[in-house]
């Protein structure tokens, strides 16, 4: 897809091109079991990321000016056309769903004794405790000829101290 080049005074422009992109892309949508279609598809979907993008860099470039406003929504359009998905050909199922069977209703007795016997279970058993395995690291530093000195005087002060 050809874009217009992003100017803050070609609003109109800029809408109409989101306008057509939109309609383009719910065509292309609609005839997404075609193989040659949903790749035209893909591809409009690839340019209208980069527009995106090219959109959020005229919005960093001029957050000041008030009429980035409407750039913002003609991004906001092209994002909310991204979340459409193609429609998926319906296909009936091979085999017959069956019925659930039906289940006894559950009286309000037998509700608190399970919640019981759930409760004395959970009590009874501790919680899994994680354990942690100890790994050693082992660090390499480059230290220069005066690095190395410092490092040596402050290990000899230190050991005088202690």
């Amino acid at each position: 897809m050809i874009w217009l080049k992003l100017k803050l005074h070609m609003i109109p422009s800029i809408s109409q091109e989101v306008d057509h992109v939109t309609q383009l892309y719910e065509s292309l949508l609609n005839e997404s079991s075609n193989k040659e279609k949903l790749k035209e598809l893909l591809l409009l979907q690839v340019s209208i990321r980069g527009r995106i993008q090219e959109f959020e860099d005229l919005f960093e470039k001029n957050y000041e000016n008030p009429l980035i406003v409407h750039f913002e929504k003609q991004k906001l359009r092209l994002r909310k056309l991204l979340q459409k998905e193609p429609i998926k050909l319906i296909t009936p199922p091979s085999e017959p769903i069956k019925a659930p069977n039906p289940q006894k209703p559950i009286t309000t007795d037998d509700y608190i004794k399970d919640v019981i016997q759930k409760n004395v279970k959970r009590s009874n058993t501790p919680p899994p405790a994680t354990q942690a395995e100890w790994k050693e690291l082992v660090f390499k530093i480059k230290l220069t000829k005066e690095e190395y000195g410092k490092l040596l005087n402050l290990k000899a002060k230190r050991n005088k101290i202690l």
